[in-house]
């Protein structure tokens, strides 16, 4: 069941008419309050930043951006349920999978900072050795985006451990993280580019992408390595 929409509606009778206007908000588009900025929320919605950190309090959250990231899980939910109970027929399975590829991608559009690309990109092309850290089953992304920048001479190594992580990292002054890193993972003391959904301590250029599921995260990965790929195509040519 969906979880911040079904607390929503547990206790909508005893909000404030403050957080009436920001459950309003909610309500009326679950995906834009899942990916709008803070600042972007509090103002559609008539209130401040930090009405909206006490609003996802109130319901059970420790901040705004873990409320965010619920309500993404909520969307997805409502999403696949919807799937389920429309035809099965060819055509529409085609239009369902490709759109909602499509949505997942514009999700990320909207969350991508050009200037961290453009930083990103800046600091690979000069540094032209990385290394790239990533879990297991994202792998697959990270190979992909190490044979493109083999093309343009830049050699990187990848590793899937901490502790192979730490052996490598002083042979290196830029770190590429594809995916999550658990609280307390240890970073060495040099650039790092975090291509996730959610930030950490230590970032130097955050490439963000939306909450999906971990099929349509790689997709995403490879979409947003492309538009760094492309970027360095430009600089090299430059």
């Amino acid at each position: 069941m969906p979880v911040v929409l079904n607390q929503l509606q547990s206790i909508e009778h005893l909000l404030s008419p403050v957080e009436k206007r920001i459950a309003a908000l909610i309500k009326e588009s679950p995906l834009d309050f899942a990916t709008l900025s803070g600042r972007a929320l509090a103002e559609q919605a008539g209130v401040s930043e930090s009405a909206l950190v006490r609003f996802s309090q109130r319901i059970g959250f420790s901040g705004l951006r873990e409320m965010k990231l619920a309500l993404m899980r909520d969307v997805h939910m409502l999403e696949q349920v919807q799937a389920l109970q429309s035809t099965d027929s060819t055509a529409m399975l085609l239009h369902q999978t490709f759109s909602a590829l499509h949505e997942a991608l514009k999700r990320t559009a909207r969350l991508l900072d050009t200037t961290q690309i453009e930083q990103a990109a800046q600091i690979i092309h000069e540094a032209r050795r990385l290394l790239i850290i990533c879990q297991e089953d994202e792998q697959a992304p990270a190979l992909d985006f190490s044979s493109r920048l083999a093309e343009l001479g830049i050699a990187c190594d990848i590793v899937l451990t901490d502790e192979r992580y730490l052996k490598l990292a002083d042979y290196y002054n830029v770190t590429v993280i594809i995916g999550e890193r658990q609280a307390g993972a240890p970073l060495a003391e040099h650039q790092i580019i975090l291509i996730s959904h959610q930030r950490s301590a230590g970032t130097y250029c955050h490439l963000q992408i939306s909450y999906e599921d971990i099929r349509t995260r790689h997709l995403l990965y490879q979409a947003v390595m492309d538009v760094l790929y492309r970027k360095l195509c430009h600089l090299q040519a430059q």
